[in-house]
């Protein structure tokens, strides 16, 4: 369902990917504006926490998950983009078939799984965006959301 959007109404939820090359989830905490506040604000393999955003130790051999609770992330980011970036960054990610990203909430019930489909010559691509509603909850908004699964899918294995 690309271009769609859906409520995320877990406060707790886990990011992961499965790729055939070597990749890494990263994260982006945006304002409103779409800037990054502090250091901080950057989540990644050398700084794995961040505010309300911890890289969690992967499967060996695989990408590290991103942990997300969406309560403790600060009032005044707006925005969590997580990307993946390939660990080779003269690769292209159009030379793969297409990263497969998945969220669950804190039991590993997947909630969205998200296809990146008609990648190119990019080695770093925003995979999924979490968005504050005004409200106050969160929702995942993205173009590369391609469906909402059953609590009982789980992701494929290795």
């Amino acid at each position: 369902m690309r271009g769609q959007s859906a409520v995320v109404d877990v406060e707790d939820i886990m990011v992961s990917v499965r790729h055939t090359a070597a990749v890494e989830l990263s994260a982006l905490l945006l304002t409103a504006q779409g800037r990054v506040r502090d250091a901080a604000g950057l989540v990644f393999y050398n700084q794995p926490l961040g505010p309300g955003v911890r890289l969690a130790a992967g499967s060996p051999g695989g990408p590290s998950p991103l942990e997300i609770a969406l309560h403790m992330v600060p009032v005044g980011i707006d925005y969590v983009r997580v990307v993946i970036a390939l660990d080779d960054q003269q690769d292209h990610l159009g030379d793969y078939p297409a990263p497969l990203v998945w969220i669950a909430d804190s039991a590993g019930n997947v909630l969205y799984e998200c296809v990146i489909e008609g990648l190119g010559g990019e080695a770093t691509v925003v995979a999924v965006d979490l968005d504050r509603a005004e409200t106050g909850g969160w929702s995942v908004l993205s173009a590369t959301v391609t469906a909402v699964v059953s609590p009982l899918w789980s992701p494929p294995t290795a």
